[in-house]
Formats: structure tokens, sequence, C-alpha cells
């Protein structure tokens, strides 16, 4: 039986665990970033006191400290990893490729560097 954990719940589970993996199938695309995007929800459901303590809300380098370590397990597909004068990069360059900030401007670009943002600083 499949049931789906609620935002409140993943949230803690994050809080509890030592390491959050995840298993994706297929490269790392817009679509597999999508996916992640509960993770936007995270802050809504953790409340810090922030660090400041002048009453400021919390920004996203304030979570990090309680969040677990994050591996992107990417199975079921072939890839050259090397960059555009076909040198070789590492997984974690292909990650945080993958992960950087679109160029363009509008809401649906936005949203999804949000998502970029807030994944590359809530799990160093």
């Amino acid at each position: 039986m499949k049931t789906q954990l609620t935002t409140a719940e993943f949230s803690l589970t994050i809080l509890l665990s030592s390491s959050f993996f995840y298993n994706s199938t297929g490269s790392i695309d817009e679509n597999a970033i999508q996916t992640l995007s509960l993770i936007v929800n995270l802050t809504k459901n953790i409340h810090i006191k922030s660090s400041v303590g002048n009453g400021d809300e919390p920004d996203s380098e304030d979570y990090v400290k309680y969040f677990s370590n994050f591996v992107w397990g990417v199975r079921d597909f072939t890839l050259q990893l090397v960059d555009s004068e076909g040198e070789p990069i590492s997984t974690k360059e292909y990650l945080e490729r993958a992960l950087a900030p679109q160029k363009e401007f509008s809401d649906g670009i936005e949203q999804k560097n949000r998502i970029r943002r807030l994944l590359t600083s809530f799990f160093k």
C-alpha cells in the first residue's frame, strides 16, 4: 500500500533523518526538479528563531543546520558527464549545473528558480 506524506510529515522526516535520499529515474531535468517542489513548503511547517535575534524572519541559511544531508540517486540512464568543451565533470558539478538558475524572466521561471535556490541553500 503506497501512501503519500503530507508536507508536515515530510518536514518532520527531514528533521529526524541524518540523510534525505531522493531516488529518481532518468537524467536531472526540469520534471525531476519540479517533483522536489515540496521543498518550497518546508519552512511553512518548521519554525525556528532567527539567529539574528532581532525579530527578523529566519532565512534559508538559518534552516541549514537542522536539515539532513541530501543524496540524489539517479538511475536508469546513460550520460557522459562532460562540459560544453568535452572536458569531464564530476557528479557534483553535474548536479550544480542542473540546479543553476535559469536566465529567462517570467513568473514560471521565477518559481522554478526558487525551487533551485531552496534546494541549494537548504542542502549544502
